[in-house]
């Protein structure tokens, strides 16, 4: 038999399977991307228990604090036993822990979750390790920060966050971005919109284990914080189905600078919580993420940037992203003052 001749580049019966394969996955990817867009715009098809996560009760506070240089010691002493009433005590504490500053000696950062604004409000009220710490910070509120991320408020809240001396305060205590209730005059007068998710304290992705916890400040493009919010909310609610060991993914337009946002990410599983966040599998998270979210970020580097977890949790993550070098590291077993966060409790 002659062997058959293909006109000048013509692709052979393999190559054309190949090319079939790759358009068939290019138009499902892309339609599972639409119906994820268009579920979410028009809202027939809504993330089941997305809204009741966004509502949930817990408060989550990160702090950096200006401390005296003569001070340290007493600082790291005082707030070592603050943690451990908080976070042993019955205030809904499942993270109080605090570093010194790796690139500034004299400061120091916080970070903490309540099950509940009732938690935060109590133990403001009956710890004196905590009324104590205040007598270690010497910075002011253009030095020192504590952002606040919650779905819920009370007017107690807010009154003990006021309270907090010498500490400029963010926070968006009020509506979902994509909520049709005003929110023109948060309580505070911080923040103009928040999106994302904190579970409630009773899905299953809290569990034992030394978790990751991210936080963030991030430039956003000149005028594409709208766009941010928009696509970034559609994300978030594909994350909210796809990976149950991510507990908390929220951010909040900065105050200070509205093309700036404050993020924080905790994920209690590597595979369920970091991957399944951005699988490099889902056609339509992955696409969307790349074609729609990631645009919108410039390139500026982050004037906040910490990654708390173990090395091996982040050489993992850094090999899966190697975005995720932005990230200044910081490890459970170097230098942590407080007990380690426990979102099993």
């Amino acid at each position: 038999a002659e062997t058959p001749v293909h006109p000048p580049h013509a692709l052979s019966h393999t190559q054309m399977k190949a090319v079939a394969v790759v358009v068939g996955g290019a138009c499902a990817a892309y339609l599972l991307y639409r119906r994820s867009l268009l579920a979410y715009v028009h809202g027939d098809e809504r993330a089941e228990g997305h809204d009741e996560a966004y509502a949930a009760k817990p408060v989550i506070i990160f702090c950096s604090r200006t401390v005296k240089s003569a001070d340290a010691s007493k600082y790291t002493e005082t707030f070592a036993k603050f943690a451990a009433e908080a976070q042993g005590g019955d205030y809904g504490v499942r993270a109080c822990f605090s570093f010194i500053d790796r690139d500034k000696p004299d400061t120091v950062v916080q970070f903490l979750w309540f099950d509940t604004p009732e938690g935060v409000v109590k133990l403001m009220k009956e710890s004196k390790p905590w009324c104590d710490l205040t007598d270690y910070y010497s910075g002011s509120a253009e030095t020192d920060i504590q952002q606040f991320w919650t779905g819920s408020v009370t007017d107690e809240l807010k009154a003990a966050a006021a309270k907090v001396p010498n500490v400029k305060t963010g926070a968006h205590f009020g509506p979902r971005a994509d909520s049709s209730t005003d929110a023109s005059t948060p309580p505070l007068g911080f923040g103009s919109s928040i999106r994302g998710f904190i579970r409630p304290p009773s899905s299953p992705g809290f569990k034992a284990g030394a978790p990751v916890i991210w936080v963030s400040k991030r430039k956003i493009k000149d005028g594409k914080m709208a766009d941010n919010i928009k696509y970034w909310g559609i994300l978030s609610e594909m994350q909210y189905v796809n990976a149950p060991g991510c507990v908390a993914t929220i951010e909040v337009t900065a105050d200070d600078a509205p093309d700036y946002l404050w993020s924080c990410r905790i994920f209690t599983d590597f595979d369920t919580g970091f991957v399944a966040h951005f699988p490099m599998t889902s056609p339509s998270v992955l696409y969307h993420g790349l074609r729609y979210v990631l645009p919108t970020f410039d390139s500026e580097p982050w004037p906040y940037s910490y990654s708390f977890s173990t090395p091996e949790w982040m050489e993992k993550i850094v090999r899966y992203n190697d975005g995720n070098k932005a990230f200044n590291q910081y490890h459970w077993a170097k230098g942590l003052i407080g007990p380690m966060p426990d979102f099993a409790k």
